[in-house]
């Protein structure tokens, strides 16, 4: 099992990951501005979304930092994963960024 990190240079892009390979997803966030990122759509079965954390920049109170979303080969094939950045009480029409990236899995 490997562990595979992309970041915001990646969107567009792809990658290929065996069967039981994690892949992770690092984006800058701010969560006290209400924005964040979350799945907008994955096409399963190859890929499974296994949660979400958020490692802060520093103690200073409304600091930005790190969103990690970790994903999971489980099946041979292809996967668009879609990620957006908003404000989740507000809709898609708050959506500021996005994030996709075409997953293969062998």
């Amino acid at each position: 099992m490997e562990t595979l990190i992309r970041t915001r240079q990646d969107s567009g892009g792809s990658v290929e990951l065996a069967v039981g390979d994690v892949l992770e997803i690092h984006l800058a966030e701010t969560p006290t501005t209400g924005y964040l990122w979350k799945v907008h759509e994955i096409d399963p079965p190859a890929l499974t979304f296994h949660g979400s954390r958020f490692v802060s920049g520093g103690p200073a109170p409304g600091r930005g930092g790190t969103r990690i979303l970790t994903f999971e080969g489980v099946a041979p094939g292809r996967a668009v994963l879609r990620l957006k950045h908003y404000r989740q009480w507000a809709g898609d029409s708050s959506i500021i960024d996005r994030f996709e990236l075409t997953v293969s899995v062998r």
